[in-house]
């Protein structure tokens, strides 16, 4: 089990994540590539909440595929087109995390490498077996 990170020395997360995460010795990794809003027929919504739902779903699907969940999460980074989606994505994400605090990294980027695409998360799992 990983241990979170927060201490009372600097300020507290401003949302949902941890300032630093310990994983301990043995522990499995997964690295996971940016995932997209791409659902596994090829369709890119242009709805922005239905992006978000998409991009975690596919994140979870890889956690899966290696016997992996939510609560092995250790660092997201985030890149999104758009500020003013950060509330929408902010609802969405705390939504699919509960009550899991990886490290995140939140990106705004001038575009992503489809037009359409508004949400890119990778990500970086470990697992106690």
């Amino acid at each position: 089990m990983s241990k979170i990170h927060n201490p009372d020395s600097i300020p507290a997360p401003v949302s949902s994540y941890s300032h630093g995460i310990e994983v301990q010795p043995g522990a499995r990794w997964i690295h996971i590539s940016g995932q997209i809003a791409q659902d596994h027929k090829g369709g890119i919504p242009d709805d922005f909440e239905l992006q978000c739902q998409i991009v975690w779903t596919n994140l979870y699907a890889v956690l899966e595929s290696a016997g992996m969940s939510r609560h092995d999460l250790v660092k997201l980074t985030v890149y999104m087109t758009d500020p003013e989606d950060l509330p929408v994505f902010r609802t969405v994400r705390d939504k699919f995390l509960e009550d899991s605090r990886p490290a995140t990294t939140l990106l705004f980027v001038s575009q992503l490498a489809r037009k359409e695409w508004r949400l890119e998360i990778e990500g970086v799992a470990a697992k106690s077996d």
